[in-house]
C-alpha cells in the first residue's frame, strides 16, 4: 500500500479499536487513563505488526529518524476526549510516519 493508504489504515484500526475498548464503556478520566491508552496502543500496533499492515512501530525516540514512542494525553479543550500519538514504519519509504488520532471516552 502506500503511506496515504497505510495511515488511513493505521488511523483507522487504531480509532476502531480504541472506541471498543473505551467509548460508552463508563471510563472514568485518571490520571492513569492516558497510560492505559498507551498500553492498548502498542497492543494494537504489535498485532498490526504480526499482520503485515506495519513493518515496525515506535518505541523510543529517535529524532534522525522521525521514531517516537506512543503518548497519550487527555484534552485541554474536551476533557471527554483522549489523543494518541505514535510512530509506525512502513514498507515503503523506509522513514517513521507520525500518525495521531482522538477518541471520546
Amino acid at each position: 500500500p502506500t503511506v496515504v493508504e497505510g495511515e488511513f489504515l493505521v488511523k483507522r484500526t487504531l480509532r476502531n479499536k480504541l472506541n471498543q475498548m473505551y467509548f460508552g464503556k463508563g471510563t472514568v478520566v485518571t490520571n492513569t487513563l492516558p497510560s492505559s491508552f498507551v498500553s492498548t496502543t502498542y497492543s494494537i500496533m504489535a498485532s498490526m505488526k504480526a499482520a503485515g499492515d506495519i513493518v515496525d512501530y515506535g518505541t523510543k525516540n529517535n529524532p534522525v529518524t522521525g521514531e517516537i514512542p506512543a503518548r497519550a494525553w487527555q484534552d485541554a479543550i474536551e476533557p471527554r476526549r483522549i489523543n494518541v500519538v505514535c510512530s509506525v514504519k512502513y514498507a515503503y519509504p523506509l522513514d517513521w510516519a507520525t500518525v495521531q488520532v482522538s477518541t471520546y471516552i
